[in-house]
């Protein structure tokens, strides 16, 4: 880039004070005081009685409005009435009003007739309703995600994304802390659980991107005032005074999306604005030959990819009061505080302008550089969504796609993951992701090269359980390395890593027959996680194993206590019910089962095995006709079908 070009850029970043990073390694001058443990967060309501001019227009952006309560004031679909077809499981969705309430509502057909009908409050929305709003509903303080989404560009509902494909989760998928400390401010999340809240904020608040503010409030309280244009508050961060480098890692906490490893010892709480975020976590993504797609949240990812953001890199003051680097950020072209919706084509264009003002647009005669340079494209995860490419390039018309092929994960935010963090990234991107087999051959590399497997004991097992290999599981379970530091989890972490390994341990141990020490190790999960019901079922369905029922039917009462639709429990407890003979009691159970999940195999069964007990056969083979009418293909149930006809016979 020619010389007066790098001037223009320091002249216009000079005007731009707010969209700039304008302070040198903050390490050596002086520590935010939001760094420090004494230091707490105060809540938005602290600070709008004094900022409540930057509230006003905050609220109205996308981390403004990105979680709140489902009603006509924050649903788009304010009155309307949307209904789809989920073809891969055969349901269809419908939003209904109820005055000022939402309920979603499931169901299914059989020629003309409604087989199945399922309504469920909605609780919150979540998304600003500038691309979706999806919808979680809530049961005694356990959070999930509806089958319903309303994607606004398109005007239509459809699944949810991850939904799609036939892995259509319906009303049982949890919303963790991960997904729900990016939507939200701090939710005050249960530890020991998956997906229990004790409170759930309306959105993203001032000290998420800010950090705590007690140390500022408790200064200004005092009159303790600075004088901004001449030196930095140290009390509160500022993101415009940072480093370029911590600048991108408060916006990439949650805007660059992906295959999330923490770090040894941290939770999705720890990061704060002015940390480095690798210090809390690397963020990976999968890079391909021949492919540049990208997904809904990667706009951090995509704009280090720029020209534009690569040349600025270099670029440095010679302000003697702020010998700075005046670098590309996110906020070079967003202003946090204000929405993009409320801002013209023009404004960006001017952005555009301070650096390359005789590059005029030849091809339209006009002004409008986003259109060809950012273009607006569908993400691959997020369907019925187009979202600005963050990209800034000569965008070339994409060919028909021949195929893509995974070269490797990379780490966004990281550029030395430890050896551990790429184990994890590796089995967590084939887990959740991707089933590519080179991830599991960088795995098994990664594994085999260790010397001493202790410190990779999680990854490790989790390995071994994706590829069942339960001989090579036991091996590392039984090394005394790992002994001694199994015993050293006496308390729950915030993403339950120890309990999911117990709990591992215990299921091979459980299908391989040996069901003693299988319940050794889930006791000792279940402690670790006391309120993680897929956990606390597993418990009880080896109790009931090991010849065990009283422990594990009070364990099944429990659950429906804390979540009195969980399935799982729900059929296991009619089981315990059915085989004492309290018939009646079962029957019931297994009804409710069914009318929650109409695909629930057993729960069938288990309901035709209750007539079968009562002597009433046709009642019994009904319900099983009910199953097989979205089930034809059932062979075994048809057969059961013919035996009890046969045994009906014979009374």
């Amino acid at each position: 880039m020619k010389p007066y070009v790098w001037l223009s850029i320091l002249i216009v970043l000079g005007v731009f004070v707010w969209s700039c990073s304008d302070v040198t390694d903050q390490s050596s001058i002086k520590t935010y005081a939001s760094l420090t443990d004494s230091v707490h967060y105060v809540g938005k309501e602290t600070c709008i009685s004094c900022h409540s001019d930057v509230w006003e227009t905050y609220q109205h952006t996308g981390m403004g409005s990105s979680y709140g309560p489902a009603d006509t004031n924050k649903s788009v679909l304010k009155n309307r009435s949307e209904v789809f077809y989920d073809e891969a499981s055969d349901f269809y969705y419908q939003n209904i009003w109820k005055e000022n309430e939402l309920y979603i509502k499931e169901f299914r057909l059989h020629g003309k007739d409604t087989i199945h009908q399922l309504i469920k409050k909605i609780d919150d929305v979540v998304g600003s309703g500038h691309h979706t709003n999806s919808h979680i509903y809530h049961q005694n303080g356990y959070y999930y995600q509806a089958p319903f989404t309303f994607y606004v560009q398109d005007g239509e509902a459809d699944i949810p994304p991850g939904f799609e494909n036939g892995f259509n989760s319906r009303f049982s998928r949890p919303i963790g802390l991960e997904c729900m400390s990016c939507h939200n401010s701090l939710p005050e999340f249960v530890k020991g659980s998956e997906n229990k809240f004790k409170a759930v904020p309306e959105g993203i608040n001032c000290e998420r991107c800010h950090g705590p503010g007690s140390q500022h409030v408790a200064d200004k309280k005092s009159g303790k005032i600075v004088d901004i244009a001449k030196e930095i508050d140290y009390s509160i961060v500022n993101p415009a005074k940072l480093s370029m480098d911590l600048q991108f890692d408060i916006c990439q906490r949650c805007h660059l999306q992906g295959n999330t490893i923490l770090k040894e010892g941290k939770s999705f709480y720890d990061f704060k604005p002015g940390m480095k975020l690798s210090d809390v976590m690397s963020v990976f993504l999968p890079r391909y030959d021949n492919n540049d797609e990208f997904i809904m949240a990667s706009h951090a990812d995509r704009l280090q990819m720029s020209q534009c953001f690569i040349a600025s890199k270099d670029l440095v003051s010679d302000d003697p009061i702020r010998p700075t680097k005046f670098q590309m950020t996110c906020i070079t072209c967003h202003h946090p505080h204000e929405s993009v919706q409320t801002k013209s084509k023009d404004f960006f264009d001017q952005k555009c302008m301070s650096c390359h003002q005789e590059q005029k647009c030849k091809a339209n005669e006009v002004d409008n550089c986003v259109s060809c340079h950012m273009p607006k494209s569908s993400s691959v995860d997020i369907p019925h969504v187009s979202i600005t490419d963050h990209k800034i390039a000569v965008h070339q018309e994409k060919a028909v796609s021949s195929g893509r092929s995974f070269v490797d994960l990379a780490s966004i935010n990281n550029p030395s993951p430890t050896e551990r963090e790429k184990l994890a990234a590796y089995i967590n991107q084939f887990e959740k992701f991707d089933k590519e087999p080179m991830l599991l051959e960088k795995a098994s590399e990664i594994i085999e090269k260790q010397e001493d497997i202790s410190p990779y004991v999680h990854e490790a097992i989790h390995y071994y359980t994706i590829q069942k290999d339960y001989q090579s599981l036991f091996k590392v379970v039984n090394l005394s390395a790992v002994q001694e530091k199994i015993k050293t989890w006496k308390s729950a972490t915030w993403d339950n890593k120890e309990a999911w390994t117990l709990y591992r341990i215990a299921e091979a141990y459980f299908l391989n027959g040996i069901a003693d020490k299988a319940l050794v190790y889930i006791n000792q999960a279940s402690d670790l996680a006391p309120y993680h019901l897929e956990i606390r079922n597993k418990q009880a369905s080896i109790f009931m194993k090991n010849g065990q029922a009283k422990k594990a039917q009070e364990i099944w009462e429990w659950i429906l206590k804390e979540n009195s639709e969980f399935t799982l429990a729900l059929n296991n407890l009619g089981f315990i019910k059915l085989i004492n003979q309290q018939l009646e009691p079962a029957k019931l159970m297994f009804e409710k089962v069914i009318a929650l999940d109409p695909d629930y195999r057993q729960a069938y069964l288990n309901l035709g095995q209750v007539y079968i007990s009562q002597q009433n056969f046709s009642q019994a083979i009904e319900v099983l006709n009910n199953w097989l009418q979205n089930h034809q293909d059932d062979v075994e149930v048809q057969r059961f079908i013919q035996q009890i006809r046969a045994n009906e016979k014979g009374y």
